[in-house]
């Protein structure tokens, strides 16, 4: 991956990502065990939970075969 160039006369700025209390005890634990060791600790990268799909009633979008509600 590498660096995102910036356009001429254009500032990118990106907030930093949060982090939660647990992902500060595990980035403490692998610094603790390279200082130990001079080894990193393997660790598996949390999935991230995806979104619920809405459908097309929900959204107030019409049938897709086009035809209208009968009255």
């Amino acid at each position: 991956m590498g660096n995102i160039k910036e356009p001429a006369g254009i500032d990118l700025n990106l907030p930093p990502m949060p982090c939660t209390d647990e992902d500060r005890k595990a980035i403490s634990a692998i610094i603790a065990q390279y200082k130990k060791t001079g080894q990193v600790l393997k660790t598996k990268p949390k999935r991230r939970q995806k979104k619920e799909k809405t459908g097309a009633a929900k959204r107030n979008r019409p049938p897709k075969n086009g035809s209208t509600s009968a009255t």
